[in-house]
C-alpha cells in the first residue's frame, strides 16, 4: 500500500486533522516532512483534501466542519 493511500485511510474518517497529527503518523512510517508537504500539496491540488485553516485539513465536503478549524 502506498504512503498516500495509507495516509488517506488513516485520516479520511476524522472530521479534521492537523499537520502535526500527520507528522506523527508518518514519522512511524519513516517518511520525511518534505514528502508530507508534497503529499498534502498534491491532495489539495487534486481536490481530495480541503484546507480549513493554516495547518488544519479535512477530507470531508460538509461546510459544518469549518468550526473545527478554530480552537478556543
Amino acid at each position: 500500500m502506498t504512503s498516500m493511500r495509507e495516509f488517506e485511510n488513516r485520516f479520511k474518517e476524522r472530521v479534521a486533522f492537523t499537520i502535526r497529527d500527520a507528522k506523527i503518523f508518518l514519522k512511524q512510517k519513516k517518511i520525511s516532512d518534505g514528502y508530507l508537504h508534497l503529499m498534502i500539496h498534491q491532495m489539495l491540488k487534486n481536490g481530495k483534501l480541503k484546507r480549513l485553516s493554516r495547518g488544519v485539513y479535512t477530507f470531508k465536503d460538509d461546510i459544518s466542519i469549518a468550526g473545527f478549524a478554530f480552537s478556543p
